[in-house]
């Protein structure tokens, strides 16, 4: 697994989004793009160093559990920029806080981010840098095995906040945490709260990562874009194939707190599966204020 290219959510007013990815979090709606490219003019693109939010507008606003965490340089500046627009998002679910290391913001429809500054072990200045979702007590490491096993990613297992967690590694500079949260009783509760974002990833070995997605009954086709792949050759001339259910690889362990079947759903959210002959793959970002159109280091200006 390459990395982590895109975070797709739903808002239900695109003027307020555009304040606070554009103005706010000081992005770029992307210069590279049309209408028809990004599926029409409800939809914008902003780039954030190599990677994407991708935003609609829809009914409803879409948002991830736990705040998503990403690089920004200058939080000085990031900070300013906050409390410019803090007039015109008067009324919204907008709010931020600087902390030691770090700023706080939620955007207009709850969705929240932890900022954090570039650091010496980052590879990157900017972008998404990790997406982290809770998970029901004693799944962290099952979910982490469904990824080794369908994608053959590379999974770190450790702690976080004293919770059993499972991170997949997206390259050197993006991950995906799964953290177990004593709030969510069963597998169930947990998928019960995805209200229907989906990241895009990229990835080499794509051919055998359908099969295996197939063989399982986890391809989903049942979804508004145009990319349905139902056999290989459709899912080799999208260059992409997509899944939801992230299912149990084994029985759940003697003594686990839940308990689960190998086929079982674990977890859900919306996986866009890229292979490395995507039109869009390695594509140059435009991202204001470096006067660059990639991001391939550090770039603190």
């Amino acid at each position: 697994m390459s990395f982590v290219t895109t975070l797709t959510t739903q808002v239900p007013d695109k003027e307020q989004a555009g304040i606070f990815y554009g103005e706010g979090l000081g992005l770029s709606a992307d210069p590279g793009s049309t209408a028809a490219q990004r599926g029409g003019v409800a939809v914008t693109w902003f780039n954030i160093g190599r990677q994407q939010f991708h935003i609609s507008k829809g009914p409803e606003a879409q948002r991830t559990p736990l705040p998503v965490k990403l690089v920004l340089p200058n939080h000085a500046a990031l900070v300013q920029r906050l409390e410019l627009v803090a007039s015109h998002l008067e009324g919204t679910q907008f709010a931020f806080e600087q902390t030691e290391g770090s700023v706080m913001v939620t955007d207009p429809f709850g969705q929240q981010f932890e900022v954090l500054a570039p650091s010496d072990d980052d590879t990157i200045s900017r972008g998404i840098k990790d997406i982290v979702l809770p998970c029901a007590p004693g799944t962290a490491a099952a979910i982490g095995a469904f990824y080794k096993k369908f994608y053959m990613a590379r999974v770190a297992y450790g702690a976080q906040d004293s919770m059993d967690s499972a991170s997949v590694l997206f390259g050197p500079s993006s991950s995906l945490t799964f953290v177990e949260d004593d709030e969510y009783k069963t597998a169930e509760a947990a998928i019960g709260d995805f209200e229907g974002w989906h990241i895009a990833f990229y990835m080499a070995n794509f051919s055998s990562v359908y099969d295996k997605v197939c063989d399982a009954g986890i391809n989903l086709l049942d979804h508004k874009y145009n990319d349905k792949a139902p056999t290989l050759e459709d899912a080799l001339k999208w260059s992409q194939f997509r899944m939801v259910d992230i299912l149990a690889v084994d029985d759940s362990p003697e003594g686990c707190p839940t308990s689960y079947k190998s086929g079982d759903v674990l977890y859900s959210f919306g996986h866009e599966a890229r292979s490395l002959y995507h039109p869009r793959y390695m594509r140059s970002l435009y991202n204001k204020g470096t006067n660059v159109y990639d991001d391939h280091g550090p770039n603190l200006i």
